[in-house]
């Protein structure tokens, strides 16, 4: 038994061998003579096409290929067993890929074109087997219509195309695409959109590519505002109450106040004090004024912005201290304990806080 499985082994080791030398030939074929090729053995040698000679189709090739005798045959044969290899990977063509190019040594280009034959002479029997009737899936006819109803109203120029198609295959089976989305016409009823068009020289290039994309995008926004336009004539209290909430944001977000405003606002309050004398001067302004000062030049002032909104809060460190308790992640400021570092909130252009203490800055009661 060791002897036959030995012998077994060897004969297995040299065809494969053999394969591999045939296979290095083959690789320095013509792509158009491999591809002629591989035709032939499929239509000849697996297929077996009926109705021209062998013999006929055998000299054709030989002419149009202008190979010796020895060659030709030599490829026949090889192709004619990795077609027949093929058949156990008929589910999983890239798995046969990786056979020719690892195992017998293709060329990728070559193995890349075995494969795309293999897949387009496989796949009407792959479609057989998926169906009851045996028949392919391929497609037999097809069927469209296109209804538009227009709105009543002229101003509104409204258009809602509801488009069918239908496509039967030969083994009976339906396939039915429906689309009712609403589209509006951007030009009017009655105008022409217009078109892009270019010079011969231009078509296919990245300059009608990045007109077309731009136009597109165009379309896109025009199509947009043109909806929530109509949205808005259907829904006026809604589209009020939107238009309120999203002007005021953008109100606030354009007069939110920054850090610079902060210093200012520091400084004109700094002048101020300094124009009334120390013994009218309220406490709880200086002290405020005393501490945001000192906050400011030791750099521990820091500024939080939530676009619409700011928050001026309290550092431990400044910017530019470099030691292990400043840097290290685990001793930063925790958030739950955030709401008392802050000591000013910005707002509509206004810090309120500091508004707040500075109202009668010059009463001393």
């Amino acid at each position: 038994m060791g002897n036959c499985r030995a012998r077994w082994h060897r004969g297995y080791e040299y065809q494969k061998r053999r394969l591999q030398e045939c296979v290095q030939k083959i690789n320095e074929l013509q792509d158009d003579t491999f591809q002629q090729i591989l035709t032939f053995v499929y239509d000849f040698k697996v297929s077996q096409s009926p109705g021209v000679s062998v013999e006929e189709a055998l000299q054709d090739l030989q002419i149009s290929t202008g190979l010796e005798d020895n060659i030709l045959l030599m490829a026949i044969k090889t192709l004619s067993h990795v077609f027949k290899r093929a058949l156990k990977f008929i589910m999983k063509p890239t798995r046969c890929q990786v056979d020719l190019t690892k195992v017998l040594g293709f060329e990728e280009k070559k193995a890349e074109a075995f494969i795309k034959h293999w897949i387009r002479v496989q796949k009407p029997i792959l479609d057989n087997l998926e169906t009851e009737s045996g028949q392919t899936n391929e497609l037999q006819d097809i069927t469209w219509n296109l209804e538009v109803d227009l709105s009543s109203e002229a101003r509104e120029k409204e258009k809602t195309p509801v488009g069918v198609i239908q496509m039967k295959t030969l083994a009976g089976d339906l396939v039915l695409l429906k689309n009712d989305h609403t589209r509006r016409s951007h030009p009017g009823i009655g105008q022409s959109q217009k078109i892009l068009t270019f010079p011969e020289r231009l078509k296919g290039t990245i300059v009608e590519k990045w007109a077309n994309y731009w136009k597109q995008l165009l379309l896109d926004y025009q199509e947009v505002i043109v909806g929530v336009g109509k949205d808005a004539r259907e829904k006026p209290l809604k589209a009020t109450i939107i238009a309120s909430l999203c002007g005021g944001l953008y109100y606030c977000s354009q007069n939110n106040p920054d850090e610079e405003n902060f210093l200012e606002k520091l400084r004109q309050y700094q002048n101020a004090m300094s124009l009334v004398h120390e013994s009218l001067h309220n406490p709880a302004s200086k002290e405020h004024l005393l501490m945001v000062e000192r906050s400011h030049n030791s750099g521990q002032l820091r500024r939080l912005s939530l676009g619409v909104i700011s928050f001026m809060w309290l550092d431990d460190f400044s910017k530019e201290t470099a030691t292990y308790r400043a840097t290290c992640s685990y001793l930063k400021p925790e958030w739950s304990t955030f709401h008392r570092r802050i000591i000013d909130t910005g707002f509509l252009g206004q810090w309120w806080n500091f508004r707040r203490k500075m109202t009668d800055y010059d009463i001393n009661y």
